[in-house]
């Protein structure tokens, strides 16, 4: 599934530290994160996961959000049919991994489409230590550039 790019410079682009589940989120085309993590506005945004080098090879688009817990005995009854597979698929790959989906509670599955021309050739890194959610320019992104700086 594909999203168009309308304004595509004039966009902001949310950036997370994918890092060793990077593999597998673009695999399962799914981001998870604990429920407790910030949560950003980023439904209208194109989103840039960092892998384990903290390059940018791909943008996406967030086509739906699930919140629910993976050890609830509900699950994954609760998930809509057309991105259900992709969470189980997703989880079944990632459990073992340390760090992911490994406390109790909630978590935010993030379902991933392709942003039109998402592809970054290039593998831009960003311009700080920070292994946080950044905000990024789209332009700086699509620039070509090899690092881009967080904007505010």
């Amino acid at each position: 599934m594909k999203k168009q790019n309308n304004n595509v410079k004039d966009r902001r682009v949310l950036s997370v530290p994918a890092g060793i589940s990077y593999a597998h989120m673009t695999e399962h085309n799914v981001y998870s994160c604990p429920e407790t993590y910030p949560q950003h506005d980023i439904e209208a945004e194109a989103f840039a996961p960092r892998d384990e080098e903290g390059k940018i090879p791909r943008l996406y688009c967030i086509m739906a959000r699930v919140t629910t817990n993976p050890n609830n005995p509900a699950f994954p009854q609760n998930l809509k049919s057309e991105y259900a597979q992709s969470v189980i698929s997703y989880i079944g790959a990632v459990r073992h991994l340390s760090g992911i989906l490994d406390g109790n509670g909630n978590y935010r599955f993030y379902i991933l489409g392709d942003l039109e021309n998402g592809a970054l050739k290039h593998s831009p890194t960003v311009n700080a230590g920070r292994a946080a959610h950044i905000y990024l320019s789209l332009k700086d992104l699509i620039s070509g550039c090899s690092r881009v700086s967080p904007i505010d």
